[in-house]
């Protein structure tokens, strides 16, 4: 039951990461386009690009690890929620390892409302990727299958 408890737990921080790594894409864009001199374009394509691969590459491996640890056992669903301090706490931390120095690139509040709404729909996100895990097949195609030749 403790090594079940653990999992639950890992996979919680994984969701949890791809949230966090999804808002501060979002909010970070003038940071980036600050560091690396790019348009305010170019640098939006890229980390909006860029985090839609980091979070499709993480949720996958939520998904690989919930049909792997979990086994379809039923409280794996408390992912659904316990992913959120787990995002509270990897957002603090990345606030106090890289603290904003410039006012000026404070977040914008189109990007707290993109957030706000993701918040709400980001737990049947989770609930999915959760129920895609546990439905999904030990073996996709089965010994001797001839694929209806």
């Amino acid at each position: 039951m403790l090594k079940s408890f653990g999992k639950i737990n890992a996979i919680s921080a994984l969701y949890a990461l791809i949230f966090v790594v999804i808002t501060e894409g979002i909010t970070n864009i003038g940071r980036v386009q600050a560091m690396t001199g790019y348009s305010y374009s170019a640098t939006e394509r890229m980390v909006s690009w860029g985090t839609l691969f980091i979070a499709m590459v993480l949720a996958c491996g939520c998904i690989y690890l919930v049909h792997k640890w979990m086994k379809a056992r039923p409280f794996v669903f408390w992912s659904v929620l316990l992913w959120f301090p787990y995002a509270i706490a990897i957002v603090a931390g990345f606030g106090w390892l890289f603290p904003n120095p410039n006012p000026v690139d404070s977040d914008n509040y189109g990007a707290g409302l993109l957030i706000l709404g993701l918040i709400v729909v980001y737990p049947f996100l989770v609930g999915l990727t959760v129920l895609i895990g546990v439905a999904w097949p030990s073996r996709i195609i089965t010994k001797g299958d001839d694929h209806g030749e």
